[in-house]
């Protein structure tokens, strides 16, 4: 007759399972966590320009939307600069004809939107940071210019050089 080993836990194992435990964890602290660099690069007193862009905001909407208007976040919590252009564009989307083409066609009621502003900022790669929130290239959020709220996602940043825009004149250092 054969005799059943029995599994004892020795302070090996015990080590072992406290080393991978703290290493999924770390792993979920940097993917998941927050973003502990205050900066994510550069000096957080750097102006940047910062563009936000949408296919289809209403035109109702974008009357409201002005230059040297303050923009923050949906909460109305975080300031994220100030408008330093509007950009409009017919939009276009994309539908199927009755022969199985896509085609593009407009609606008049939208139009496309560049959304240009200057902010107090710092960026690094694909990540742009301020007022304590971070914001990556192509990733979407609600912002409000004065009364108009719109759903909007990043498309480009720069560091304000003297070539670019000129910075609103309530902003000027």
């Amino acid at each position: 007759m054969e005799k059943q080993k029995k599994w004892r836990f020795n302070v090996i194992d015990v080590l072992f399972a406290l080393v991978v435990l703290a290493a999924v964890g770390l792993l979920a602290f940097r993917l998941f966590g927050p973003d502990l660099s205050e900066s994510a690069g550069g000096d957080p007193e750097d102006y940047y320009v910062i563009t936000f862009y949408s296919d289809a905001v209403p035109n109702y909407v974008l009357d409201h939307v002005r230059v040297n208007a303050s923009v923050t976040d949906d909460s109305l919590t975080r300031d994220f600069g100030t408008v330093l252009d509007v950009q409009t564009a017919p939009s276009v989307y994309y539908g199927v004809d009755s022969l199985g083409n896509t085609v593009p066609t407009t609606r008049d009621d939208t139009s496309s939107l560049r959304l240009i502003l200057c902010a107090k900022a710092s960026g690094s790669g694909t990540r742009v940071s301020m007022d304590g929130f971070s914001l990556d290239i192509g990733s979407a959020t609600v912002v409000r210019a004065e009364e108009a709220k719109m759903y909007l996602t990043v498309y480009d940043y720069q560091k304000l050089t003297d070539t670019s825009y000129e910075l609103p004149a309530a902003e000027t250092p």
